[in-house]
């Protein structure tokens, strides 16, 4: 689906947007593609590596800081739903579900 909605996430593939409790953030697109991943495997520990595959088209997945910088920025953007994306010490992160997801 060209759509996501989960608690106050609205995901847009097809125009590569979010609205969140409904006012757009403004995402670059590796945010954007961070955000649908994590939104899509809710509730699963997705490692850094898979996500410098998935996202980043990276090949060489020697360690880098480039996921937890732009998690980071993605968090910032996310205000007060920032801890639904939760980092799990030495495995990578994860999008907490929620009941009323």
């Amino acid at each position: 689906a060209d759509r996501i909605s989960v608690g106050p996430f609205e995901l847009d593939r097809a125009s590569f947007e979010v609205r969140l409790a409904g006012t757009k953030l403004d995402l670059t697109s590796i945010e954007f593609k961070l955000l649908v991943m994590l939104i899509e495997k809710r509730g699963q520990i997705l490692a850094r590596e898979d996500l410098l595959r998935d996202v980043w088209g990276y090949r060489n997945l020697a360690h880098s800081r480039t996921v937890d910088t732009h998690m980071r920025r993605l968090r910032a953007k996310l205000d007060e739903h920032a801890e639904r994306i939760e980092t799990v010490h030495g495995q990578g992160y994860r999008f907490r579900a929620e009941e009323h997801d």
